[in-house]
């Protein structure tokens, strides 16, 4: 394996740790906040999975408010029919309007209006699941695609320092910055912040963060 490779294979692997991503359920119903937890914790615990639970909406914003500088949530996963007559559409409405606008939100379903799942999408709830007929496999593996698409692919900004930009005069005033990620498919891309043209950064041709040959072409 030559040299360039290898360094190809090391950036991978740096991306690809497993990192522990933390699901909060909110639901009135003890049994099927324990159900899913023991089921999460205890098979996909060592997928790097760790579930909690609460039972109500002002336990849910408590937890949240007081981690609100440091969020170790990262994903909710919200019941339908919470207590006081209140729903998991409600609790993702607070929710947003105090600040926590990024977290992703699933909901539990028993009945639904046109309406309401409208609002639910507005307020950027990402998938629906129905609550009686849910099996805790294919909620999990609607949870670790997304986990997968969104959560575990984090962006960097790098600047090339092999490309500059001049100004009409010929003057050089600035390097070439680009915001770099490693797709699902185990990709490394990248898109120019420098100028409006996007590239696709050739894999082969990384060999460190400072000179990056990038390609121009379509997004797959």
């Amino acid at each position: 394996m030559n040299e360039k490779k290898m360094e190809v294979d090391q950036k991978k692997q740096s991306r690809q740790k497993k990192t522990v991503t933390r699901i909060l359920f909110i639901d009135s119903e003890l049994g099927t906040r324990h159900l899913m937890t023991n089921f999460i914790n205890n098979y996909y615990g060592e997928e790097g999975f760790k579930a909690d639970s609460v039972g109500t909406i002002a336990e849910a914003v408590n937890l949240l408010w007081s981690q609100k500088n440091d969020l170790q949530l990262d994903i909710l996963v919200i019941a339908w029919d919470l207590v006081g007559r209140r729903t998991g559409l409600d609790l993702a409405e607070i929710l947003r309007q105090i600040g926590f606008t990024q977290i992703p939100i699933f909901l539990l379903i028993t009945k639904i209006s046109s309406a309401e799942r409208e609002r639910a999408t507005f307020l950027g709830v990402r998938g629906f699941f129905e609550k009686t007929t849910l099996d805790p496999e294919i909620l999990m593996d609607v949870l670790k695609q997304y986990k997968k698409e969104f959560i575990d692919y984090q962006p960097t900004v790098y600047t090339e320092t092999d490309r500059v930009t001049k100004d009409k005069d010929g003057q050089e005033f600035g390097a070439y910055l680009y915001l770099r990620w490693l797709s699902p498919k185990g990709k490394l891309r990248g898109v120019s912040l420098g100028k409006s043209d996007s590239y696709i950064i050739d894999e082969d041709a990384v060999t460190d963060d400072r000179s990056t040959s990038a390609e121009t072409s379509q997004e797959e």
